[in-house]
């Protein structure tokens, strides 16, 4: 196999990940541990990668070996999974994030961009309006997080302000798509209010946050109500599709579809995300995401007797946090 067939393959991957040239240069020099202008030789094919470091890369980064080098694909594909401990938000977890926002921009700029997700429980991406909920989120992963017995807390859990601002960063993101769909799980409030009582009983939430959640809780339904009634983001105006889904939902999930990124993605352990720019999962999820839509209930703009149902079951089931 020649050179620069698998150079142009590196090429490719990393575009996916990293779409400015400073930032394939900077991943390339922190991996291998080389200055400036040794990233760019290599990655501008004055250099040969050598083998020992193309093996890095594809190890660090977790690209797919079968897509640089061309080897045949079985049935199973990497997933970038990223995972910043948000407990200790430092530099390395701004990266990651960073990552997203580079993708998300170079994808909401094509004309054609598009985002599906379908949700089980709020997205962590969209309540950064809401400091209470976005808090109980992070109480919930420190608890799974620690294996300890030392829980910590509602009150004592404090959003790092860096990863507030990249949030707000990413809605700014996800608000310049083209098109949004989202798929609501009908019981989507009603997984979450059971984690809520569930830490409300093992003393982690006390009576006066129960109350600060449930005031925000109605406040984000009253924006999702509108959401779905105007048909389009308060940010830039793009059009939005709410659907009721008629199947229970196992997570969130969903897609990126533009002339520059295409990926699945996947949320997993509450906050963190994970992303697939591989072609084959990428058509896998969109046929999947395309049968839940059809059989799912529109309630954007029309649909109004369903979708006034839909907030009001909601509304009654978040009544629980009053009690």
């Amino acid at each position: 196999m020649e050179y620069q067939t698998i150079l142009k393959n590196l090429i490719s991957v990393l575009d996916r990940n990293y779409p400015s040239g400073a930032a394939k240069n900077n991943i390339v020099r922190k991996v291998l541990d080389i200055d400036k202008m040794g990233a760019y030789r290599r990655l501008n094919g004055l250099v040969q990668f050598k083998v020992h470091e193309l093996a890095l890369l594809c190890s660090h980064l977790q690209l797919p070996l079968e897509t640089v080098f061309n080897l045949p694909k079985g049935k199973t594909v990497s997933l970038d999974l990223q995972m910043p401990d948000y407990s200790v938000y430092g530099m390395d977890d701004h990266d990651l994030h960073r990552r997203s926002l580079e993708i998300l921009d170079m994808a909401a700029r094509s004309p054609n961009s598009k985002l599906v997700i379908g949700c089980n429980m709020l997205p962590h991406s969209i309540i950064t309006d809401y400091d209470f909920l976005l808090r109980f989120l992070l109480c919930k992963w420190m608890y799974f997080r620690n294996d300890s017995g030392q829980n910590t807390p509602l009150s004592k859990i404090m959003m790092n302000h860096e990863l507030v601002k990249i949030k707000h960063e990413i809605v700014r993101r996800l608000a310049q798509f083209k098109s949004v769909v989202m798929v609501w799980d009908s019981r989507i409030i009603e997984s979450l209010i059971n984690d809520i009582v569930y830490f409300y009983k093992i003393n982690l939430i006390t009576d006066a946050e129960m109350d600060e959640l449930y005031q925000e809780l109605s406040r984000y339904l009253n924006q999702a109500q509108k959401l779905a009634a105007d048909g389009c983001s308060h940010i830039s105006g793009n059009p939005v599709y709410c659907y009721i889904s008629s199947v229970s939902l196992d997570s969130n999930y969903g897609f990126i579809d533009s002339d520059t990124v295409k990926a699945s993605i996947l949320q997993a352990f509450i906050l963190n995300i994970g992303w697939n720019t591989d072609d084959g999962s990428f058509e896998y999820v969109r046929s999947w995401m395309n049968t839940l839509i059809r059989s799912s209930t529109l309630i954007s703009t029309s649909g109004e007797v369903a979708r006034a149902d839909f907030f009001n079951r909601q509304r009654k089931t978040i009544e629980i946090l009053k009690a």
